[in-house]
């Protein structure tokens, strides 16, 4: 199933390596050495399967550093195979880099996770993030042919968004974590 977290990784990893779909460069490329440190223009965030990844020589410096004074650390995503948004926590470059962080402990317990770099600037309306879910049907790669469904929706979170915000209510669009947010946005209506 292409909604398998691991799966959709792997098929992006490997249009990417076959280089059949540009748009799937992910923001590391940018730089084209592939050392991750780039700012590139993909449309998805560098996307690893920790199993894998971990066991990488370079796993680290992919991670980018765990501090630093002219830039603040990284935060990572970690989907684990769990729906409903259950499965999603925040861990930042300092946690994964440390053995003994609860982020390792629950990478350790759930080695097919998927890491995902937290993309910051995220797109606001109203104060709020989003995510726009859009179907679409790739006939063709070489020419490219994609046809797209017109009937798309927008998920919002339920609080304001800051781009230091941990609160999930905030920071995750997932319909079933915030139909029951408590947050300002769920009060007022």
């Amino acid at each position: 199933s292409i909604a398998n977290k691991v799966r959709l990784v792997e098929t992006i990893q490997a249009a990417r390596a076959a280089a059949v779909l540009p748009l799937l460069r992910s923001h590391a490329d940018g730089d084209g050495d592939g050392s991750g440190g780039g700012g590139g223009s993909g449309l998805l965030p560098e996307s690893y399967v920790w199993r894998e990844f971990s066991h990488r020589p370079d796993w680290r410096a992919l991670l980018g550093p765990a501090e630093g004074a002219l830039l603040p650390p990284r935060r990572w995503l970690i989907k684990r195979a769990v729906h409903r948004g259950k499965g999603v926590s925040l861990a930042t470059t300092a946690e994964l880099l440390n053995a003994s962080s609860d982020a390792r402990a629950l990478l350790a317990l759930h080695p097919d996770a998927v890491v995902q770099r937290y993309v910051d600037a995220a797109f606001l309306v109203g104060g709020r993030k989003l995510s726009l879910r859009l179907y679409s049907l790739l006939t063709c790669s070489r020419p490219l042919r994609v046809y797209l469904y017109t009937e798309g929706f927008a998920l919002f979170a339920t609080d304001e968004y800051e781009s230091d915000s941990t609160e999930r209510l905030a920071i995750l669009t997932n319909a079933a974590v915030n139909k029951r947010g408590v947050g300002p946005a769920a009060a007022a209506a």
